[in-house]
This record gives C-alpha cells, sequence and structure tokens, in this order.
C-alpha cells in the first residue's frame, strides 16, 4: 500500500495540519494530529482503505509520530536558523509639505524630500508550546532635504514693509518598539521622534509602521509605511527695520507647522552583520 501526504506547520499557532491520500482513490483526507509537546505530534489516519501489493482490499488505522527538526521551524527564507534579522531602512523620497502663517497671510505648498537611515531589528523567540513570539525594535533619524526656506514681505500698513524669513528644518530621531498579535495581524512599530536644529527649531510627534503579514503564510510585506506625524515650531526672523524702531503691531516670533508625512520604507531583510 501507498501513502502520499503533505503537512504545513504555523509557526504563529504551533499547529500541524495535513492531508494524505492512498493508492485506491488519491483523494486527500485530513490527518488528526495530537501535540505530544515540543516538536513532537502524534498523527492519525483512521478508517481508511486501500490496497495491498497483490490487489487484495485492505482496511487500516494507522498511528505514527512526527518530529520536526528545530531547522525546519522558521517564517521562510527571510528568517535564518537564529530567528533574527535586520531591516536597513535607509530611503529617500519627494513629499510635498504646507507651509501656513495666519498672522501674515502666508499659505504655500513646498516640495522637498525626507531622508530616512536607521535599523529595524525583529526576532523570532521560541516559547514553551514549541511556537514563536515576534519581538522588534526601531531606532533611527530623518531629516528634510533641502530644509524649507521661506522670504516673503509684510506690510504692517501702507507705504511700509519688513521682511520675514522663517526656515523649516525638521532634523531628527525617531525609535519605536513592536506591538501588536502576530495571530490578529496587527503588528506595528510605534514610537515617537524629537529634533532641534541649529536656527532654533524645535519639533515632535510620534510615528508608526504598520507591517500587515500575509495571511496565509505570515511572510512580511515588500515594503511598509513609516507615517511621521507631529509639528515643527520654527523662529520667524524680521529683517528691514530702522535701527531702534518698533512696529506699532506685534508680529508671531514663531510659527508651528503641523508635520505630517508617510514615508515607504522598503524592507530588505538580511541577516544580522
Amino acid at each position: 500500500m501507498a501513502f502520499r501526504y503533505e503537512v504545513d506547520y504555523d509557526v504563529i499557532t504551533a499547529n500541524l495540519s495535513g492531508t494524505v491520500a492512498d493508492n485506491t482513490d488519491n483523494v486527500p483526507r485530513p490527518i488528526t494530529f495530537t501535540h505530544k509537546g515540543g516538536l513532537t505530534w502524534e498523527a492519525r489516519v483512521a478508517a481508511g482503505g486501500g490496497k495491498s501489493s497483490s490487489g487484495t482490499a485492505t482496511a487500516y488505522d494507522i498511528v505514527f509520530n512526527i518530529v520536526l527538526p528545530p531547522e525546519s521551524v522558521t517564517m521562510g527564507s527571510k528568517f535564518p536558523a537564529n530567528g533574527r534579522v535586520n531591516v536597513d531602512l535607509g530611503n529617500t523620497q519627494a513629499v510635498s509639505f504646507p507651509v501656513s502663517i495666519s498672522q501674515l497671510g502666508l499659505n504655500t505648498t513646498f516640495s522637498t524630500s525626507i531622508i530616512t537611515e536607521g535599523l529595524m531589528v525583529v526576532s523570532l523567540v521560541p516559547n514553551s508550546q514549541g511556537s514563536f513570539a515576534i519581538t522588534g525594535s526601531v531606532d533611527g533619524s530623518f531629516r528634510m532635504d533641502p530644509p524649507i526656506q521661506v522670504t516673503t514681505q509684510y506690510s504692517p500698513f501702507p507705504g511700509f514693509s519688513v521682511g520675514i524669513d522663517v526656515t523649516v528644518d525638521p532634523t531628527g530621531r525617531f525609535s519605536a518598539v513592536l506591538t501588536g498579535d502576530t495571530a490578529k495581524n496587527n503588528l506595528s512599530f510605534d514610537g515617537n521622534w524629537t529634533a532641534v536644529s541649529s536656527d532654533g527649531s524645535t519639533a515632535g510627534g510620534t510615528l508608526e509602521m504598520k507591517i500587515p503579514l500575509d495571511p496565509k503564510t505570515y511572510a512580511a510585506p515588500a515594503t511598509a509605511q513609516l507615517a511621521i506625524e507631529g509639528a515643527v515650531t520654527s523662529p520667524i526672523n524680521v529683517s528691514g527695520l530702522p535701527s531702534g524702531f518698533s512696529l506699532p503691531i506685534s508680529i508671531p516670533t514663531s510659527v508651528t507647522t503641523p508635520f505630517s508625512q508617510k514615508v515607504t520604507v522598503p524592507l530588505n531583510f538580511r541577516a544580522p552583520d
């Protein structure tokens, strides 16, 4: 009698599932698995009927053990035997950045680029049930290149104008940790970013990078969206005032610009150096 069987191991739930077909009708039938601990399962194929080598009809009820080698329990080729991978977050992406200063009647949009540099580390951690938990962290930096420089004229009253200079240069660092549950497919890196520039600008906010896994294979996507939210506060510099002259009205000393960008980051998995 001959059998052909196929078995799949779910690294998240630590479950085996599979089918078997004998040489009678070649129809796949489910195999019943019982976890015996670690990477060992008892498999049972019950109430089957096949043919012996002489062609005689033969009933069977088979019980056997399956032991998976430790090196077989990985998430495909993206995860090496030690269960740890790095992802280089270096990327440059063109973005549009709005700047609005309502007190001065300025409302415009600039084109620039966001450059990210950093490292994402993901680890598979075995547990006592034979399955794995996924942990990870992100650390890096980003900058705007070129920075946004606004130069405009402001007329507080007819016949008189002053120069207004504003620089928006969010250059800072970010960090995040992996949260969520692989079984629920809601993995996400959540964290914060901060920045202080030499021109006196300050910035800060939150970041999020969701990692949607393939619902069947749990493979990671080829890219992820790094969403950066927050605000940039930049000083306003006034030029063109005569020495000792003060304006009869108050001009704001700084402008706070909402900062919201989504940067596509390639997830190129590699073994640690």
